[in-house]
């Protein structure tokens, strides 16, 4: 009996935590590009309305969008999504904003579910120093990781050529490595 209401009361704490969480900014940027009624922009140069609320722009491997579900037209972020498998099936996404009052730039990875998450990420530029980043909480969109962006950080990024992002599957245990491109990335980064 004492079980089971422990149990019903750290299931309802849980169950309210995912509901803030789904409710934050970081959630409403994951699920903005997931909008089945959104149309793609194949010309790099041209900027798009992708529906009566969302605009984006492309600026090569990185996508600019502002407004979308739960955000102000005026609330912009860069995206880049890769297939870590051949089937396309499994994804991490990458995304880059500006956040909180004091709008302090802040990047957001989106792993796919079913890794080994005491492991962690690491993430690197080019061939630089390895960052270990803890995977803060995983939901049905995948699990999250948040590194907040210091201007050497932005440097770095801005005058790299690739990213890559390191985290273990859960299954195999095997390390899954994944490059991101970072062309695109300084005039994205720029208008946003």
């Amino acid at each position: 009996m004492i079980y089971e209401t422990i149990n019903s009361r750290i299931s309802r704490l849980l169950l309210f935590t995912s509901l803030l969480l789904n409710l934050s900014l970081l959630s409403n940027v994951a699920l903005a590009e997931t909008e089945n009624n959104k149309e793609t922009t194949t010309d790099k140069k041209t900027e798009s309305v992708t529906d009566k609320k969302t605009t984006s722009k492309q600026y090569n491997d990185w996508i600019l969008q502002c407004g979308g579900e739960g955000l102000k037209e005026d609330q912009c972020y860069i995206t880049q999504n890769i297939s870590i498998q051949k089937s396309g099936t499994r994804s991490v996404r990458v995304v880059a904003s500006y956040q909180g009052p004091e709008n302090k730039p802040l990047m957001i990875f989106i792993l796919p579910l079913g890794i080994l998450l005491p492991a962690g990420m690491t993430f690197n530029i080019d061939d630089g120093e390895k960052n270990k980043l803890p995977i803060r909480i995983c939901l049905p969109g995948g699990c999250k990781v948040r590194m907040i962006l210091n201007k050497k950080l932005i440097g770095a990024l801005k005058k790299g050529n690739q990213a890559t992002v390191t985290f273990v599957g859960g299954k195999t245990r095997k390390q899954i490595i994944v490059e991101i491109s970072l062309n695109g990335f300084t005039k994205a980064m720029s208008a946003l």
